[in-house]
């Protein structure tokens, strides 16, 4: 394969990210408003340490760098917690 191959497949990977990025955030749109609703708090602390609980047992399984991926969900987390806080006023 040669390296115009390897950056297609790359920025095909790149667009996944991006679109599920997307995906999850409209699904924290229907969590805000359901938190809404039945006045439930923003912060869920347990609920973030489970996921990422999860995420580092996924990490050692592919053998991804823990403390990389532990800052992607907490980015994650705080883009998610941005939202709910626009959609909660």
């Amino acid at each position: 394969m040669d390296l115009d191959k390897y950056r297609h497949e790359i920025d095909e990977i790149d667009k996944n990210i991006v679109l599920n990025l997307h995906k999850r955030f409209e699904i924290v749109k229907k969590v805000a408003e359901f938190k809404k609703k039945n006045c439930i708090k923003i912060l869920d602390e347990d609920r973030e340490k489970n996921i990422i609980k999860q995420k580092l047992k996924l990490a050692q399984m592919y053998d991804l760098d823990a403390s990389f991926i532990e800052k992607i969900y907490e980015v994650i987390f705080d883009e998610s917690k941005k939202i709910q806080r626009e959609l909660n006023i």
